[in-house]
C-alpha cells in the first residue's frame, strides 16, 4: 500500500497496514518526516526528489504496483503519482473541519 504523505496520519496508517500485514510504502519530500516514518517501524520510504517513486514501487513490488493508495490531502505531497503507482484502487482520508472555539460554542448553544 503506497501512502502519500508522512505526516502523523499518514504513520499511523501505515503502523496499521504492518499490523493487518499490509506492507506500506510511504512517499514524502520531507526527509525529516521519511526518517520519522523509519524510526516507527516503516520499512520502505522515498522521496521523490531523490528517487523515481515508479520504478522504485515496482522494485519493491517485485514488478508489481501498490494494490492501494492512501492520499491524506493535508499532506505536503500532490496526488499526481496516484495513477502511476496504484493497481486497482485510491483511499482518501477525508479532511476535517476545525472549529475555532466561539464557532464550537455557537453550535453546541445551537442544538437541542
Amino acid at each position: 500500500m503506497a501512502i502519500l504523505g508522512a505526516n502523523t496520519l499518514g504513520i499511523i496508517a501505515a503502523e496499521l497496514c504492518i499490523y493487518y500485514q499490509l506492507v506500506p510504502i510511504v512517499i514524502d519530500v520531507d526527509e525529516t518526516k521519511l526518517s520519522l516514518a523509519e524510526n516507527h517501524g516503516i520499512y520502505y520510504t522515498i522521496n521523490p526528489s531523490k528517487a523515481d517513486v515508479r520504478q522504485r514501487i515496482i522494485e519493491i513490488t517485485g514488478g508489481k504496483l501498490a494494490e492501494f493508495t492512501l492520499y491524506e490531502p493535508r499532506s505536503n505531497m500532490l496526488p499526481n503519482y496516484i495513477p502511476s503507482i496504484t493497481r486497482c484502487f485510491l483511499l482518501r482520508a477525508a479532511p476535517f473541519r476545525t472549529l475555532r472555539s466561539e464557532e464550537h460554542t455557537s453550535e453546541l448553544q445551537s442544538r437541542p
